[in-house]
């Protein structure tokens, strides 16, 4: 079955802000799928989600900014909220037709380390 780049990357938005049922990621995620951050670099999709599941997210919101698409990949720039935390982020989503095979994550993480030191 077949989507878009961009349906998969909302769902994956979706299912990860929503920091429930976040083993349904798998259902979206090829095995090999490879997650790249600033904090977490994970090879497979079961070690994203055994990261994911081990440290949930919680108490995120985010507003979509922007979207692109192209034939195999998604871009979804947005603004992350958590806390005192506020920082435009985007994700580049790579796709074989049917599910997300690259993650790419890109924010400043100063963002995160001035909030560190004032709590």
């Amino acid at each position: 079955m077949s989507t878009t780049p961009l349906a998969l990357a909302m769902q994956y938005l979706d299912i990860f802000y929503s920091g429930e049922n976040l083993h349904h990621l798998r259902n979206i995620l090829d095995g090999r799928c490879r997650f790249t951050g600033p904090f977490i670099d994970c090879h497979s999709a079961d070690e994203y989600v055994q990261a994911l599941l081990s440290d949930p997210p919680a108490s995120l919101n985010y507003t979509v900014l922007q979207t692109y698409e192209q034939l195999d990949s998604a871009c979804v720039i947005y603004q992350f909220e958590k806390d005192d935390v506020s920082t435009p982020m985007a994700q580049l989503f790579e796709t074989n037709g049917s599910k997300i095979k690259r993650i790419l994550l890109i924010f400043d993480s100063a963002a995160f380390a001035a909030q560190a030191i004032t709590t």
